[in-house]
């Protein structure tokens, strides 16, 4: 058995899902293999240590929490002029504005 496939059983091992004669080929691999035991060793420390982590659960209203913030941040967003616009055309069109309302003072006050 190749490293790679041996590495590739791994997932399988610790979950038990090889078949017999799988499982007795990758112990044979590992009793031989010093590379891959390390490996399947460090590989299934690291499962065993995310399966002991406990579970949080969410608050109860966490879901209407949430939909409660989006549909606040979606009322906010809607009021925004330039929400789709680019900072340069932010710029100009600012600019534009600022220039018609000179000539609409200069206009009024001739």
């Amino acid at each position: 058995m190749a490293h790679q496939e041996a590495q590739a059983l791994f997932a399988p091992m610790v979950d038990h899902e090889l078949a017999p004669a799988q499982e007795a080929e990758l112990k044979s691999h590992l009793e031989h293999c010093p590379e891959c035991q390390h490996g399947f060793e460090k590989y299934s420390r690291a499962v065993t240590l995310v399966r002991s982590v406990s579970r949080e659960r969410a608050p109860a209203d966490f879901a209407q929490q949430v939909l409660k913030r989006v549909r606040k941040r979606r009322r906010w967003q809607g009021t925004q002029i330039f929400e789709s616009v680019g900072m340069p055309a932010q710029a100009g069109i600012a600019v534009l504005i600022a220039a018609a309302i000179a000539a609409v003072v200069v206009l009024l006050l001739k």
